[in-house]
């Protein structure tokens, strides 16, 4: 089901790989980074508000670009959906109609997110990141350093995406077109619970630290890597399909991304999957392309210029939903 509250962190909403991952973005913190949608074309919300107002010095979303940037943002979008259906099916499934529905929506959002004024990716930078994710860790994990450009915008200016700060995150509400870049905090800086840390490290007590893995002690002064579950004050791997589960990991890890814990067998699995118009749950799920509503009944995603909420209808990437109305975010603010 693509609803419910998450926590994500920065890799989770910014960049051009790990959108997929956990409930497809349909909600967010109230501080993200540059793209408010993921690249793997799950749907995004927003509260409405008055922020959310077009700058009138705002430049509209690029309409030119090089042919160079399409067929490498191409390259891309094969990768990631080739990638992402052989590492994981089922997230593959509930976010897109077919693969041609994957690659056609992961091939526009690069080209939008990586083509705006300022940005630091090129035609060689995205080649690079397409290359990068040969590995099911590289697909749903952290993003590898390929697909993590820096721009040309120095801390404190103007951005609507990441790619567009030297710092790698352009820090914008949900709702609104223009947000303003900054650096990520890093090892034992200084955090609050919604601001985020840089990518390998958790807000912890008001500091960021590194994340744990396999075998290591976790808990309420560590966390986990992403895949990685706290049991019994020690990480584990998340159950994978057909293995023991506990959804509250207190006496085996909960499942992974897409599964369910079964109250009878106490085992992961597959949840079962809704057409559109059909009842919706958590054990039932919605397919790609479309979203479970507030009524528990699966609809289609908004495309560019319908009305959306925070509750849905849900954008199609690349599109945010800023002021009630599914759009794209500005090239350049002022």
């Amino acid at each position: 089901m693509k609803s419910g509250p998450t926590s994500l962190g920065p890799w989770a909403l910014a960049w051009w790989l790990v959108a997929g991952c956990g409930d497809g973005g349909r909600t967010s913190p109230v501080v993200l980074s540059a793209s408010s949608v993921p690249l793997d074309g799950s749907a995004s919300a927003a509260p409405s508000s008055s922020s959310a107002t077009p700058s009138p010095t705002a430049s509209a979303a690029t309409s030119a670009v090089s042919p160079a940037i399409e067929k490498a943002c191409a390259s891309y979008a094969k990768a990631r959906c080739d990638g992402l259906r052989r590492c994981s099916l089922w997230q593959f499934e509930s976010t897109y109609a077919d693969g041609d529905a994957c690659v056609r929506v992961a091939s526009k959002s690069c080209v939008v997110d990586m083509a705006p004024d300022a940005s630091g990716a090129t035609a060689a930078t995205i080649e690079a990141c397409a290359a990068a994710l040969g590995s099911c860790e590289a697909v749903l994990g952290e993003p590898p350093s390929a697909c993590r450009p820096k721009g040309k915008l120095a801390t404190g200016k103007p951005c609507t995406r990441a790619a567009q700060c030297s710092g790698g995150f352009c820090e914008r509400s949900v709702d609104a077109r223009c947000g303003t870049c900054r650096d990520l905090p890093r090892d034992h800086d200084r955090c609050l619970n919604e601001t985020l840390c840089d990518y390998g490290f958790a807000c912890v007590q008001g500091s960021c630290l590194a994340r744990v893995d396999r075998g290591e002690a976790c808990g309420s002064s560590a966390m986990c890597k992403d895949g990685m579950r706290c049991v019994r004050h020690e990480c584990a791997p998340a159950a994978a399909e057909h293995e023991a589960c506990d959804a509250t990991d207190q006496k085996a890890p909960a499942c992974d991304r897409g599964l369910v814990c079964s109250p009878k067998t106490r085992k992961c699995e597959r949840p079962k999957r809704a057409k559109l118009g059909e009842a919706c749950s958590a054990d039932k799920v919605c397919p790609g392309g479309t979203f479970c509503s507030q009524g528990l009944v699966c609809q289609h995603d908004a495309k560019d210029g319908d009305p959306c909420a925070p509750s849905g209808p849900f954008c199609e990437a690349p599109a945010a939903c800023l002021g009630g109305v599914c759009s794209t975010l500005p090239d350049r603010c002022p």
